[in-house]
């Protein structure tokens, strides 16, 4: 948010108008059933539903609204989804192409993890904020940018949280 309000007035109005036209074509597109039956219900949500609304939004080929001329403009303060989307190849695949990169398969998804997390601490299910919508979730929400909790506590359950992943995937693989 600091980095899109720093930038020059044109290059802010540029990912404005781009994530506004992500929004439009989200809001157009009709997400799995299964995504909209949890939302319904207070039920948990499962990495797999995370990943289930992360391969239907990936489906929509949007360009990533904070490409700037061919560049991320948020780059320092990219969401941790784009830390992890490992890819051989070019940057191509922020600008929504197909067949440009090859995702490196990681054994755990690090944001469902922080999902997790973030439900437990916070007595929520876990949440998928899509891109393109992150500025209006966090204007809708600022008061969850001041809680605080403590930071041994959260290292040890996140790692308690990823280790119980990769058991659980390494069991997978196997069976």
């Amino acid at each position: 948010n600091e980095e899109i309000s720093a930038a020059p007035p044109h290059q802010r109005e540029s990912m404005l108008k781009a994530c506004l036209l992500s929004a439009r074509r989200i809001l157009s597109q009709k997400p799995p059933k299964q995504f909209i039956d949890k939302t319904t219900d207070a039920s948990q949500v499962s990495p797999a539903e995370l990943n289930l609304v992360s391969s239907w939004y990936t489906s929509l080929k949007l360009p990533c609204p904070f490409l700037y001329k061919g560049l991320c403009s948020i780059y320092e303060q990219r969401p941790l989804a784009c830390r992890e989307h490992f890819v051989n190849g070019s940057a191509e695949a922020c600008k929504g192409e197909r067949g440009t990169t090859e995702v490196v398969e990681m054994p755990v998804q690090i944001p469902n993890a922080l999902a997790q997390l973030a439900g437990e601490l916070e007595g929520t299910s876990a949440e998928a904020v899509i891109l393109p919508l992150a500025l209006v979730w966090c204007e809708q929400n600022p008061e969850r940018a001041e809680r605080t909790w403590p930071a041994v506590m959260m290292v040890k359950r996140f790692f308690e949280i990823v280790k119980a992943m990769a058991s659980k995937n390494s069991t997978a693989v196997v069976a």
